[in-house]
């Protein structure tokens, strides 16, 4: 997800933070070790990020951006969600390095809230995870009724959730979690499991209108009903 290989300072300061953060975590890396890991010394860090802090919350608001941006391009070459959801999943087992990192990274503690509003905003998205927007379109063109805020972020949790649940086990180290000889770990059937999911969700909205439309809530403000 992020530029390896690169010859920008930035770049080279955010891929070797990204590697050592998702290696030792937050506070078993110094800002020393990003500056030997990527050939930059500390004062050029200092520039660009001020502190450690930043620059953690910088690689989280870039991975985010990136994959928010990743997602929007396969919806546009997306027809249903499943469709979205399995590209979404193919996506993330190419870039499993990438996605263990930010997974580690995201389960970090002790960490201050990020300063910038910019990285804030960028992680504050209404409909939860990165392309959650994205999800959110695709599944209402699929849906027979109009949902309500409720039913979309439902939608998008109980999508997403699977796709990106089953990418991280996929990606985790399965010798360590016993798994390499289990057959019902197998890559392909995982792909199929989760497509399965999708479609369960999918059947789940389109048959619960009572509880997802938005045509319920205003009734409820409408009649005045709790």
């Amino acid at each position: 997800m992020l530029n390896k290989g690169s010859t920008d300072t930035k770049a080279k300061i955010l891929e070797a933070a990204f590697e050592l953060f998702g290696r030792f975590g937050y506070e078993g890396t110094s800002v020393r070790a990003i500056s030997k890991q990527s050939g930059v010394n500390l004062a050029a860090i200092n520039y660009h990020f001020k502190n450690k802090d930043n620059l953690f919350w910088e690689i989280m608001g870039h991975t985010y951006r990136e994959l928010d941006q990743t997602i929007a391009e396969l919806a546009k070459e997306s027809k249903s969600t499943v469709e979205l959801a399995m590209k979404t999943f193919d996506y993330f087992q190419k870039e499993q390095y990438a996605l263990k990192n930010a997974m580690k990274m995201m389960l970090d503690e002790g960490i201050n809230a990020p300063e910038s509003e910019e990285i804030r905003q960028v992680l504050a998205n209404p409909m939860g995870p990165p392309g959650g927007l994205y999800f959110a379109e695709i599944i209402q063109k699929e849906v027979p009724y109009p949902l309500s805020q409720v039913g979309l972020i439902w939608g998008v949790k109980s999508v997403f959730g699977s796709v990106f649940h089953w990418s991280v086990m996929l990606c985790s180290t399965r010798k360590t979690c016993a798994l390499e000889s289990d057959p019902m770990m197998a890559p392909e059937l995982i792909r199929e499991d989760v497509k399965q999911m999708v479609e369960a969700s999918l059947l789940f909205l389109k048959h619960n209108q009572a509880n997802f439309s938005q045509n319920k809530i205003r009734s409820k403000k409408k009649t005045g009903v709790p």
